[in-house]
């Protein structure tokens, strides 16, 4: 996650990563860079007068609600207001979920790291977590419902738990939570931690670990062979026949998957995958792909072997080097493909940055995304904005609108907005 990127025995803190400066950026598979030379992007606080200790996460609920839940890292939930009254008013907030007891925060990347409204959230009041347990740090994926009598308020006492999975170390926990456009929940996990995958989960189709996982909590227990499973294995899952796998893997070869999301349009899964010493990829990531980790970092061999991996690598579509590789990334954030209306410029433009470069990219490809055969097609990279904030992730809004969480100024989420939109009584920020 806001991952702890490990470089032998140097670890580039988050509390350091803000004060990075962001270097001139490399692009592999015939990507070519360029800036926005007039600064079309400026960030304006979301939620003026509130603060959040350590925001990984922010999302609006299927509901027609005007609150965002913003997810703060120790363990609680917070509903805000949204969009926030006009200055000097403060938007208004209350605890929505309060895990803290649960959760643990021993380390640097444990903590709540994933929340996801169920698609049918307005009739069922359904919502699912991703957290660190407090005992020892396993990973633990849970569904909450909503207090009896009571609509806006999640029931710390409805946890019904669906799976756990114990952690080596106490970092690349992964985080991202998210349902698809086949009403599926995916999950994303990372490597199990350390440095250099000790464990070799990367390539090992028997460990959850490194993967990004796919299930069905509609049902329970009809494939796979388990009846006591909480949740469903979709037929379709591209592993569910391969002998020595779980069925729940939908990609694999991943080093710590920190944030992923679906393209509203195409339904593409685009990817922020962190790196170890030299290189920080975006993907896009298909059913049953191999994303090469750990025989490969970015285009790279890493540990490469001589048998052939069981399935083919899936090539990135952008890299950054290192910045101990001499390039201006440490802790990719993955984001979204912008599908707004306030900045229509930037429609269909990938959005993305870095935690400890402090910069926000975006990407734009040839020919449909959702071909196959533009996977190889060529990728362009523009420089947005270099702001300094340290990117735990971004976020998006019911309307398609983008936001970052930031750990900076004591914690915020802030809007990404076009020098298109009506002006506010806020300066951009430079």
């Amino acid at each position: 996650m806001i991952p702890l990127s490990r470089v032998g025995s140097t670890l580039v803190v988050l509390g350091l990563a803000a004060g990075l400066v962001a270097l001139s950026p490399w692009n592999g598979g015939g990507a070519d860079v360029a800036r926005a030379a007039d600064d079309r992007l400026w960030l304006d606080d979301a939620f003026p007068g509130l603060k959040f200790a350590r925001p990984l996460y922010a999302t609006q609920a299927p509901d027609g609600s005007e609150l965002m839940y913003v997810v703060e890292q120790r363990g609680r939930i917070h509903a805000v207001q949204h969009p926030a009254p006009a200055s000097p008013a403060v938007a208004a907030r209350t605890t929505f979920l309060d895990l803290s007891g649960r959760v643990s925060r021993m380390g640097n990347e444990r903590g709540l790291l994933g929340l996801a409204f169920h698609p049918h959230y307005a009739e069922n009041g359904r919502f699912f977590v991703h957290y660190s347990r407090r005992r020892d740090g396993a990973t633990v994926l849970s569904e909450f419902g909503l207090l009896k009598g009571n609509s806006k308020t999640g029931d710390p006492d409805s946890e019904r738990i669906l799976l756990t999975r114990a952690q080596p170390a106490a970092n690349h926990n992964g985080g991202m939570l998210t349902f698809g456009p086949d009403g599926m929940l995916y999950l994303g996990l990372g490597d199990g931690g350390a440095a250099g995958d000790p464990w070799e989960t990367g390539q090992d189709l028997s460990s959850w670990l490194g993967s990004i996982l796919r299930i069905d909590v509609d049902r329970r227990g009809v494939k796979g062979g388990d009846a006591d499973r909480e949740y469903a294995i979709p037929a379709d899952n591209p592993f569910l026949d391969v002998e020595g796998a779980l069925p729940e893997i939908w990609a694999y070869g991943l080093r710590n998957p920190w944030r992923f999301s679906f393209d509203r349009t195409t339904g593409d899964l685009w990817c922020g995958d962190v790196g170890q010493v030299r290189w920080e990829e975006v993907d896009i990531v298909t059913r049953g792909a191999n994303m090469g980790w750990d025989r490969r970092e970015g285009f790279e061999g890493f540990e490469p072997e001589d048998d052939p991996p069981r399935v083919p690598f899936t090539d990135p579509i952008v890299v950054h080097r290192h910045i101990q590789n001499g390039g201006d990334a440490a802790s990719i954030t993955g984001g979204y493909v912008y599908r707004g209306s306030a900045i229509p410029w930037l429609v269909g433009t990938y959005v993305y940055g870095d935690f400890a470069g402090g910069w926000i990219n975006g990407i734009t490809r040839e020919g449909a995304l959702s071909s196959p055969a533009a996977k190889t097609g060529g990728a362009k990279t523009t420089r947005f904005l270099s702001p300094r904030e340290s990117i735990a992730s971004f976020a998006e809004d019911r309307a398609g609108e983008l936001y970052i969480c930031s750990f900076s100024a004591g914690g915020r989420v802030l809007r990404i907005r076009g020098r298109n939109e009506e002006p506010t009584d806020k300066e951009p920020d430079e």
